[in-house]
């Protein structure tokens, strides 16, 4: 940071023309030929940010000259700092640097950098930042869901996954087996698998990659065959969170499209309830 380097003794957030020549010097570009909007820059930045003005200045100057930003974008300067000075000193911040920032940053092309400052602003170019909020709102993959994801067995596949809630279909024997492990369903056994699947798919119900439930559309005629069941192989009670997963999965359109066939089906409540 030039200022802090070479002005110490007389930091100031709103500079004077001799340190804003200096800064553009520092970093050259073609900002040389914006003196008057940098000025203006500065003056934007103190009553924005108290006491923050020079420091945002050259950080703004510093990105524009490595290509990143142009004059015209203050708005993205200006909210990218706030949420950095907002959220910068969290535990989730420094986690995400360390572990999601360096691939993410890679993709999209930005310069190797062994490590960031996670307080220092200057260590980042704007659009950098701007990344790094969309990373931070990003839901965070539990690692069991991590695992899941990575060993659906073959004759599975991820029919919804929202970072939350998962429901992969099944179309093996041997998968249903698989994937059946540790409850008492009937399906872990592949002869009755392969019963069922003959029918229609298996659907297996996850929160953050821990199974809790599956499904069977039954013969596809039947309302009445339909079954979701839980790791006890009792009927699994419809709570607002799995019908919205039915739902956001397609699995209740399917239910429903049964049901438009047998209209007087005694079990038509539990599912349009």
């Amino acid at each position: 940071m030039l200022l802090s380097l070479d002005y110490t003794c007389m930091r100031m957030a709103v500079l004077t023309d001799d340190v804003i020549e200096q800064i553009i010097s520092r970093y050259g570009g073609y900002l040389g030929l914006y003196n008057e909007y940098v000025r203006s820059m500065n003056r934007r930045f103190e009553e924005r940010f108290p006491g923050k003005g020079d420091l945002l200045t050259e950080w703004e100057v510093k990105s524009i000259s490595q290509g990143y930003g142009s004059i015209a974008d203050f708005d993205d300067f200006e909210e990218a700092a706030r949420w950095f000075f907002a959220h910068s000193k969290e535990p989730k911040f420094k986690k995400l640097l360390t572990e999601m920032w360096p691939q993410h940053s890679e993709i999209k092309g930005f310069p190797h950098k062994e490590s960031y400052n996670p307080r220092n602003i200057l260590d980042f170019n704007v659009v950098e930042i701007l990344e790094l909020m969309k990373l931070y709102d990003a839901v965070e993959i539990h690692p069991r869901t991590k695992a899941l994801l990575e060993k659906i067995p073959e004759g599975a596949s991820v029919l919804y996954n929202d970072g939350i809630n998962q429901v992969v279909s099944v179309t093996d024997p041997q998968a249903a087996c698989t994937l059946g492990a540790g409850t008492k369903w009937c399906t872990s056994d592949a002869e009755t698998a392969r019963d069922y699947l003959d029918k229609s798919p298996l659907f297996v119900l996850y929160k953050n990659g821990k199974k809790y439930g599956q499904m069977h559309m039954g013969d596809g005629v039947d309302p009445e065959t339909i079954q979701l069941r839980n790791l006890q192989n009792r009927e699994l009670p419809i709570t607002h969170e799995v019908r919205s997963v039915l739902i956001k999965s397609g699995l209740m359109e399917e239910i429903f499209k049964i049901l438009s066939r047998a209209s007087g089906s005694s079990c038509r409540q539990r599912w349009i309830i």
